[in-house]
């Protein structure tokens, strides 16, 4: 629906006839919100936490959306099962857990117990999708591969890793 997808989908069908007219294994993954320690600072989970870090309020609209997300170690995980196994296809790697974004947000807020103050205001509005979750069902159905990383720990690491940059 934008040039974004566009060009992603594009990508993937050009790749995919180049497999194979090749004879080549072909796999697309598309990774459900992974995160964790190095991740992009602008992306929700880390500005949260430097935000918390450097004790500065933040303001959010109310995080109503539903989103599933994966630590990037399972991630990587999940794609080294592709590879070792070669399988073909489309893939999804997600948690197959669904989470409301502010759920995310107060539990990081909880774990943290920044002097700082959270604040959802409900007047800012939201934009981009209010769903995007996936099952990794496939995956799961095709190798061994499950995510072992919880939520709670998962955000506990990420957190550690960027105080240690602190």
């Amino acid at each position: 629906i934008n040039q974004y997808g566009i060009s992603k989908y594009t990508f993937k069908m050009v790749s995919k006839k180049y497999c194979l007219d090749n004879n080549i294994k072909y796999s697309w993954v598309v990774p459900i919100f992974a995160y964790g320690p190095k991740d992009i600072e602008t992306r929700l989970i880390p500005k949260i936490i430097n935000a918390f870090l450097n004790q500065k309020d933040l303001v959010l609209n109310k995080c109503s959306a539903i989103v599933d997300y994966l630590y990037i170690d399972d991630f990587c995980k999940g794609v080294l099962q592709i590879i070792e196994n070669e399988i073909d296809g489309d893939f999804i790697i997600s948690s197959d857990n669904e989470y409301q974004v502010r759920s995310i947000v107060e539990r990081i807020n909880n774990i943290m117990m920044p002097k700082s103050n959270l604040i959802f205001d409900e007047n800012i509005p939201e934009h981009g999708f209010k769903y995007i979750c996936g099952t990794s069902k496939k995956l799961k159905y095709k190798s061994n591969w499950k995510p072992e990383v919880t939520l709670e720990e998962g955000l506990i690491r990420t957190i550690n890793y960027f105080k240690s940059k602190f």
